[in-house]
């Protein structure tokens, strides 16, 4: 079987970069984080960005551009394919069209259930159904890592 996979560049899209910075992590230096994308501006914001922040944001919009190239022309070959992110990223905003595809599924699942170490919401949009396999939320039965903010360099 043919398939193709893409993981979306999610720095720019995080919605992590909403949540605040405690006292605490501010002391250690840890910067406020940039909004970099907002619902509003879904492709980047417009006015206030730095000009690697700008760089990132394009950059990212133009994998996107050809990551949906790529899908649109795979699937019309009848190719399956998945595209993973986080479940809440802004960077699926940038694909309504892949939603609206006959034949694709939706497949939400914590990474903690499936080896990894954060309770981390993730979303697959595919074409491969048995990938609902993976569709496992969280139980709780076990500890997770702490999220701890870094700073970008």
């Amino acid at each position: 079987m043919t398939a193709l996979h893409f993981g979306l560049p999610c720095g720019t899209g995080s919605r992590a970069r909403e949540i605040p910075i405690s006292a605490a992590n501010k002391a250690r230096g840890v910067p406020e984080p940039k909004q970099l994308r907002s619902d509003a501006e879904p492709w980047g914001i417009s006015e206030g960005l730095e000009p690697l922040d700008i760089l990132k944001v394009e950059k990212a919009n133009q994998l996107v551009r050809l990551m949906i190239k790529v899908i649109l022309w795979a699937h019309a070959k009848g190719i399956s394919w998945t595209v993973e992110n986080p479940a809440n990223s802004r960077m699926w905003d940038l694909v309504p069209e892949l939603f609206r595809l006959v034949s694709v599924t939706i497949v939400e699942y914590h990474a903690c259930m499936l080896g990894g170490t954060r309770k981390k919401a993730q979303k697959l949009l595919t074409t491969c159904p048995s990938l609902t396999a993976l569709a496992r939320p969280c139980d709780n039965s076990h500890s997770h890592q702490p999220w701890i903010p870094m700073v970008e360099g």
